[in-house]
């Protein structure tokens, strides 16, 4: 297998280190690859020792799917080798020999045992090399017995090797524990690197503003009164607690409570006020009617992973999606049998279902099937949990040109509307949007923005009834995806690609975009504003328009998408102009009638433009 030039080089700095050291590489990026290669190269140098020194590798993961797609990735590495490389697992019932080639442990499993197996292993000659996979959840005080044969005197230094792998590495107990087991950290491999190198996608992250209902306002903001009036009462009647971070308060009062044992203690009073405030933030209802309504929104063709918080979250944004993709959507969590997640993880990986709704079993240890879509329903502050989701859609894939993650936060409630500490930086780009629940419609000021721009030069008046239908349908659908970001070769491979007349519409417009978002980008001078004189009455833009441009007056409804027009490509005629941007490429189009009935309705009697800057040239009857 060839390696990418990151794993060359980051093999060769393990190495140069003597064999030992941690791995800070980002999801998606290829570590286990890297992994597999370093055992090869251990390898080869002990068996062109004199004498040849046997090898034993010991791999410790997390969970029991992370130790079963561990196995299955030796045994496919190897399976061309002349020599025999067997491999086993230990977790649960499953307890295979410890004298193979390869062993791979789950870490609940690997406390109490892998100590004296090494131990052994050393004792008979063996060299041990020691990988541990997700290596930032081995610090703590039980999972740190692993390490535990380095203070026993039958240890051999000489004879262990070390690897640990991780996109995040940094631990509570990183320094004390990790750095003296497994070495420093001695490669990283960051997002910034990936994307120049092109080794993850693009990504774009929508952060997407939502509110409370009034009910759960009310509630939430009773119970930060309530909140209050008993922090006062806890600090007199525990002044040493006064001035102490959150960090430390919250293990003391639940300390506190714990010692107290009493519902009725004020420390337990003030926790339960604590996490019933967060239950309502968590479990607000406009999180699944905004996931609902988002993913009618997207492509058909993504491949969507939503992620949760709680296992009743997940149920309630599975219920709030299931009855419009009955087939294509299902859970994935805890409280699954094994055997129904594994099924469920396939069907996703085969395409037979495209919408996962995920909990915390997915945000690490499990080798998800590629997506591109991620949705952060809620999500904690921890930046380790939120760069693990964010690597779950980073994979590269054929056809996935860009990667999305959408973040719900409240604002109202002081939720960080950044997913990302650095989100500012050129790694990603930043788009927000707003979601109103009352209209489950959406708002994105920098497309707004980009649309007003297109529509600047554009008299819709130009435009039959069928045409604008069509035309504020693309517009619309844009609205919530990032096509209008991509570059125009690859909407112009969209285009060449589709079959459907819409679609290819789509895909002629979101290219117009986003050469226009190219040159608004690169040019300093203020977009021209929408005209209505120009343009035309507000009632022919989409309602996300009408909202950016009148947010204080009436409006009218705007024209609907007519089901008995369909649209078909009769021609098209790329011809040479002189001013392309003022000209879109010349897609003609032709309607036809499936109802006779709709005759009178249709009949468009307006004037035909035929000024260049209109789009007469994009629908042409």
């Amino acid at each position: 297998m060839e390696l990418f030039s990151w794993q060359e080089e980051c093999l060769d700095t393990w190495e140069n280190n003597h064999y030992r050291g941690i791995l800070h590489v980002i999801t998606g990026a290829g570590k286990t690859v890297a992994a597999l290669a370093a055992i090869k190269r251990l390898e080869s140098r002990l068996s062109s020792a004199t004498p040849p020194i046997p090898l034993r590798v010991k791999v410790i993961v997390p969970t029991t799917a992370l130790a079963d797609q561990w196995a299955l990735a030796v045994r496919s590495f190897f399976a061309d080798s002349d020599s025999p490389h067997e491999v086993g697992v230990y977790y649960g019932t499953r307890k295979d020999s410890g004298d193979l080639f390869c062993m791979i442990y789950v870490v609940n499993s690997a406390r109490y045992k892998l100590s004296s197996v090494i131990l052994d292993d050393m004792q008979k000659g063996n060299h041990i090399f020691l990988i541990c996979d997700e290596c930032h959840h081995y610090g703590s005080a039980e999972n740190r017995k692993i390490f535990s044969f380095m203070q026993n005197r039958r240890f051999r230094k000489a004879q262990f090797s070390s690897l640990g792998l991780s996109a995040t590495p940094q631990s509570t107990y990183y320094d004390q524990v990790l750095v003296p087991s497994l070495g420093v950290e001695i490669f990283s491999y960051n997002v910034q690197r990936a994307l120049e190198e092109n080794r993850i996608s693009p990504y774009v992250i929508y952060p997407v503003s939502l509110s409370l209902t009034g009910e759960e306002s009310q509630e939430y903001a009773e119970l930060t009164n309530r909140i209050i009036r008993l922090y006062r009462i806890l600090m007199n009647a525990y002044p040493e607690l006064k001035g102490l971070p959150s960090s430390i308060l919250m293990p003391r009062l639940r300390m506190l409570a714990e010692e107290l044992d009493d519902p009725e203690s004020y420390p337990q009073q003030y926790l339960t006020a604590l996490y019933n405030r967060r239950n309502i933030v968590v479990m607000a209802q406009n999180r699944a009617v905004c996931a609902a309504c988002l993913i009618r929104k997207l492509s058909r063709h993504e491949r969507i992973i939503l992620f949760c918080e709680k296992i009743a979250q997940a149920e309630m944004i599975y219920n709030a999606i299931s009855p419009y993709y009955p087939s294509l959507s299902a859970q994935y969590h805890s409280e699954l049998p094994n055997k129904v997640r594994d099924r469920v993880l396939h069907d996703f990986r085969d395409g037979i279902i495209r919408i996962l709704v995920a909990c915390k079993a997915l945000d690490e240890g499990v080798d998800v099937p590629d997506a591109s879509v991620g949705i952060i329903v809620s999500s904690t502050v921890t930046s380790r949990q939120r760069i693990q989701r964010l690597g779950r859609i980073l994979r590269k894939s054929e056809g996935k040109d860009k990667a999305a993650l959408y973040y719900f936060y409240i604002p109202a409630v002081n939720e960080d509307r950044n997913y990302l500490p650095d989100e500012n930086s050129a790694e990603s780009e930043i788009i927000p949007l707003s979601f109103f629940s009352e209209e489950k419609d959406f708002d994105c000021e920098p497309y707004a923005s980009v649309v007003l721009r297109l529509l600047s030069g554009i008299d819709l008046r130009g435009l039959s009834k069928p045409e604008r239908l069509e035309f504020n349908r693309c517009l619309s659908e844009g609205l919530v995806r990032s096509d209008w970001l991509k570059s125009p070769e690859s909407l112009d491979r969209a285009i060449g690609a589709s079959t459907d007349p819409h679609i290819k519409n789509y895909f002629t417009l979101m290219k117009r975009l986003s050469k226009l978002q190219s040159t608004e980008i690169s040019n300093s001078s203020p977009s021209p504003l929408y005209d209505s004189e120009q343009n035309n009455d507000p009632s022919l833009l989409p309602d996300f328009l009408q909202r950016d441009l009148f947010p204080d007056e009436d409006r009218e409804d705007s024209e609907e998408f007519e089901e008995g027009f369909e649209y078909e490509v009769v021609g098209d005629d790329f011809s040479d102009e002189e001013n392309e941007d003022s000209v879109e490429e010349g897609f003609e189009y032709e309607v036809i009638r499936d109802d006779p009935s709709d005759d009178e309705e249709t009949d468009d009697s307006e004037e035909s433009y035929s000024n260049p800057d209109d789009f007469s040239d994009f629908f042409v009857l």
